[in-house]
């Protein structure tokens, strides 16, 4: 299976990142580590993880206040938000081009 980003999720997780990074060095790392294993464990098994809205699932990201918000087919797993938990927790449904938010 096929993985991508959306365009606003990859600046939602770089903008994220610079963040920790600004914390500490270290803590930015353990970040971008959380969030690659959360992205395996939803390669292995995309069903895995609760529907939040609709074909949506979330997978939270372990340690921090995030979770990987995507939707997949046979072919594409697409990750719609890297989404802060303690954010407006809809504003990611008008991204996805399918229009299925």
């Amino acid at each position: 299976m096929k993985a991508r980003a959306l365009e606003e999720a990859k600046i939602e997780l770089e903008e994220a990142i610079e963040f920790y990074h600004k914390e500490s060095d270290e803590l930015g790392e353990r970040f971008k580590r959380a969030v690659n294993q959360a992205l395996v464990k939803v390669l292995d098994d995309p069903n895995r993880w609760p529907r939040i809205s609709g074909e949506y699932r979330r997978c939270r990201v372990l340690g921090f206040r995030y979770g990987v918000v995507y939707r997949f087919d046979a072919e594409e797993l697409v990750v719609i938000a890297y989404m802060h938990l303690h954010r407006d927790p809809e504003y990611w449904k008008a991204r996805d081009p399918r229009g299925r938010g």
